[in-house]
């Protein structure tokens, strides 16, 4: 466990460093999206949940993996001229769908089918928080960050009623 803390420690720093440029805001989304995804991974650990902790992963891999996917085949561009990476001017297309959201949205949305609404709803608060960093500092349109809830959210109810898991814990 102390290594995951770490790891992520030294990931969230590597980030900082490329996106050295942005604003707090931008800044706070990108730590946020790991938090919520951490404190999910946290909650079904102290409950014992471990059929539920797999599904969570799954649902999480399969959204990243299918967001990725989406945004090589739709080939959208960003709403700035800046690449977020480098910020070097450039011509970026891949906008669509937002990264960072479907991952942030991809804890509460299995929380919300998992343990329910009331369990959700911080999760649901920080992943908005995050999407709405990606549109203020011009990594994404409205339309990505709304794409990237929508596919953790399918994702997340999908998984459930595949694995045959109660809707509540």
């Amino acid at each position: 466990m102390k290594m995951i803390w770490c790891l992520l420690v030294v990931f969230v720093d590597v980030q900082a460093l490329v996106y050295r440029k942005t604003d707090w805001i931008t800044k706070a989304g990108d730590k946020i999206q790991f938090a919520v995804n951490l404190s999910t991974l946290g909650k079904t650990w102290i409950l014992g949940d471990s059929s539920g902790r797999m599904l969570y992963l799954k649902a999480t891999l399969a959204t990243v993996a299918e967001t990725e996917i989406l945004k090589n085949i739709t080939h959208q561009k960003r709403p700035c001229d800046v690449c977020p990476l480098t910020n070097r001017s450039c011509v970026c297309y891949k906008s669509f769908p937002s990264g960072h959201t479907s991952f942030a949205f991809a804890s509460p949305s299995y929380e919300f089918y998992r343990y329910g609404l009331k369990s959700s709803i911080p999760g649901y608060i920080a992943a908005s928080m995050v999407g709405y960093s990606r549109v203020h500092g011009k990594r994404h349109h409205w339309r990505d960050v709304i794409a990237g809830a929508l596919l953790a959210q399918l994702n997340a109810y999908l998984g459930m009623k595949i694995s045959g898991l109660s809707l509540y814990y």
